[in-house]
């Protein structure tokens, strides 16, 4: 071989290598940017989809209070927070514009939106008084638990072991947070009609235990951030007051003399603490997918 030749070979052995690094840097980085891409698209999906959860729980509340009532009570605030709902479906119906997701999001979405399109009869049938309250209650926690469920999709699509477990602490606490939106309506229920029943009690209980199952759950994958922040919340005057009725709904009978609208604002402040920690970790969490 000649001096040529082998000058020629040996300058291409490192061009071909350079090449081969290139592309594999080039795929790296491909991949890590479909990769962020993705997370940041189910970063806004979660956060509509929980927005549109906290909108819900409020109309499932009132429409329980109002059949509880027999119609005399949430006449005014009802329609309204149904025109907040109506806003938050539309905003996450923007968010699934032009983006694609995986085929099972892709099925969760459309069983909430073929759910979602039962609206209308559903509040037809709270107007009407023809609905008893625990299907008013099933028919919405129905919705949010699909709704919620979204988030676990966040967490299959990302191999990092600290975004995973803290989107997992989210989807822990916004199950115990839509529980304590059930409680809302139940207790609503009990003032509304001035006793306390047996049906409802039972329900309650139930409610309570499933509960503290996804509080231990939160607890066991949270960040120590996310615990001390918790822990401030339960201390806010809001949260004691709201417990304060609570009780008072469970240890007597009847004869309560409180309005249920007042109970209802009293809680809504206590879950309207419980929705600030949550976006407070969705955004953590969305700058833990910026940073990755």
């Amino acid at each position: 071989m000649g001096i040529k030749q082998r000058i020629s070979l040996s300058s291409a052995v490192p061009l071909a290598f350079l090449v081969l690094l290139s592309l594999i840097l080039s795929y790296n980085y491909w991949t890590e940017f479909s990769s962020a891409k993705k997370n940041s698209a189910l970063f806004e999906l979660t956060s509509a989809s929980l927005n549109l959860v906290h909108e819900l729980q409020k109309e499932r509340g009132m429409s329980a209070g109002f059949v509880g009532s027999g119609g005399r009570k949430f006449v005014k605030a009802l329609p309204e927070q149904r025109e907040e709902v109506d806003k938050r479906i539309e905003a996450l119906k923007e968010v699934l514009k032009g983006r694609s997701f995986s085929r099972e999001v892709q099925e969760s979405l459309q069983t909430i939106l073929t759910e979602l399109e039962r609206l209308t009869s559903i509040r037809q049938e709270v107007d009407g008084l023809s609905i008893p309250v625990a299907r008013v209650v099933k028919f919405y926690t129905s919705i949010n638990n699909d709704l919620i469920g979204l988030i676990a999709s966040a967490a299959k699509n990302t191999s990092d072991v600290q975004l995973a477990s803290r989107i997992l602490a989210l989807k822990h606490f916004s199950y115990a947070k839509d529980l304590e939106g059930i409680k809302r309506a139940l207790v609503s229920v009990i003032f509304s009609r001035n006793r306390l029943e047996r049906d409802i009690l039972a329900r309650y209980k139930e409610v309570e235990g499933r509960e503290e199952a996804f509080l231990t759950s939160f607890r066991d994958v949270s960040p120590p951030e996310y615990l001390s922040a918790y822990e401030k919340v339960t201390g806010r005057q809001e949260f004691i007051s709201a417990l304060e009725l609570e009780r008072l709904a469970l240890t007597k009978e009847s004869d309560y003399g409180v309005d249920p609208e007042r109970w209802f604002e009293v809680q809504t402040g206590k879950i309207n603490l419980l929705k600030e920690l949550e976006d407070y970790m969705l955004s953590d969490i969305h700058s833990l997918v910026l940073s990755i």
